[in-house]
């Protein structure tokens, strides 16, 4: 994400992406229950901020294209290796630096071929998107009744004065940008929230558990005001007795 961010801010948006068929790029899971029914395909989340883009990914196929990918990418890692040791550079920060500072340059120079059509495919961005919020990783949770939800091991609460607010049970999106920051976002708009602490965490559970209620004592069953030894008693049980059903006394 970080290096398709960059090259859209030196040439712009391109149309289309040539990669293989890692899992970063596409994958092979099969639709969930919400996606058949919205009817779209399964993508990741490099993948979805391409689609956001417009950006196409073609997945190479046969051996020979990722072949000439494979190849490509042995002789720039060969030519690095050799230049960081010249260089006796042994920290990323000071290789990225390397790089930044005419060491592609360099390398296009010696390898670059001119294209068959001089016609450049890249768009501009345009105007409104933020490349920070497309390029990040969205992930759905469920409003608790509490108005909470739980994501990374952290818990954090909705507050009231949301407009429009969501209902417990449903479904939000959590963005989490590639600088750490994070959005909530009910029907594509974002939720003012807090982060709660582990002390408020602790304090809400206490004050949710409640002693348990001892339960009701049945109510004894009403006794038969007529005597047992009565005659009409004594008749109804013996006239039960003879044709086979039940007596409950």
């Amino acid at each position: 994400m970080r290096l398709l961010w960059e090259w859209i801010e030196r040439y712009g948006i391109p149309v289309a992406l040539y990669t293989d068929k890692r899992t970063v790029y596409i994958t092979n899971r099969e639709p969930r229950i919400e996606e058949q029914l919205a009817d779209e395909e399964p993508m990741t989340a490099f993948g979805k901020a391409c689609d956001k883009l417009g950006i196409a990914i073609i997945a190479a196929h046969s051996p020979q294209a990722k072949g000439r990918v494979e190849r490509s990418n042995a002789v720039y890692q060969d030519r690095f290796l050799k230049e960081l040791s010249l260089l006796r550079i042994t920290t990323i920060e000071s290789a990225n630096k390397l790089l930044a500072n005419g060491f592609t340059d360099s390398l296009n120079e010696k390898f670059a071929r001119e294209p068959l059509s001089q016609e450049d495919y890249h768009r501009p961005v345009p105007k409104g998107v933020n490349l920070a919020d497309v390029f990040s990783i969205e992930e759905e949770r469920v409003v608790q009744n509490d108005w909470c939800i739980r994501h990374n091991n952290q818990h954090y609460q909705i507050t009231k004065e949301n407009t429009p607010l969501p209902k417990p049970k449903d479904k939000i999106v959590v963005r989490t940008r590639l600088d750490g920051s994070q959005d909530l976002l009910y029907r594509g708009k974002p939720l003012r929230y807090e982060q709660l602490s582990r002390t408020e965490l602790t304090s809400r559970t206490r004050a949710d558990t409640r002693p348990a209620q001892p339960r009701p004592h049945k109510k004894p069953p009403k006794k038969d005001p007529r005597p047992t030894r009565s005659p009409w008693r004594q008749n109804t049980i013996m006239m039960a007795a003879d044709s086979g059903k039940k007596v409950y006394k």
